[in-house]
């Protein structure tokens, strides 16, 4: 077998596992919260449950906005990152140069754009509660 095409393998078996792992505690960050005490706004009503926060943040027009395109632009980046281009990306910048796009499969995409949605539905910071995966 050509040396090239075993690294290549060798990396396909460590690249996939990073990409959903990382979409997953990727997509866990919980944006709604940070937003929303950063906005320094309060849970309404006398049961404060977990997206009452993120609730009011969205409806205030800058919270909600950046609410908005944070949460947007984890799936985004967690879903570029699985594909060919985002994994060169990443491989480069780890120092590994000229790996073939048949690296990462169709399916670590689709793997890592499910990975961040389960990520925000269950975050860990938030004991495995989250957003609702709209």
């Amino acid at each position: 077998m050509n040396e090239t095409l075993l690294e290549s393998i060798k990396l396909t078996r460590f690249l996939v596992p990073f990409l959903l792992i990382f979409a997953f505690l990727l997509g866990s960050i919980p944006f709604g919260l940070i937003v929303s005490r950063m906005f320094n706004l309060k849970p309404m009503g006398r049961n404060p449950q977990r997206g009452e926060e993120a609730k009011k943040a969205r409806d205030l027009w800058p919270g909600g906005v950046l609410t908005f395109c944070l949460d947007f632009g984890k799936g985004l980046l967690a879903v570029f990152l699985a594909t060919p281009e985002g994994a060169q990306l990443v491989l480069n910048l780890l120092g590994v140069v000229d790996v073939g796009s048949e690296m990462v499969p169709l399916t670590a995409t689709w793997g890592a754009g499910f990975a961040v949605v389960f990520g925000h539905c269950f975050s860990p910071f938030l004991n495995f509660r989250g957003g609702k995966g709209v």
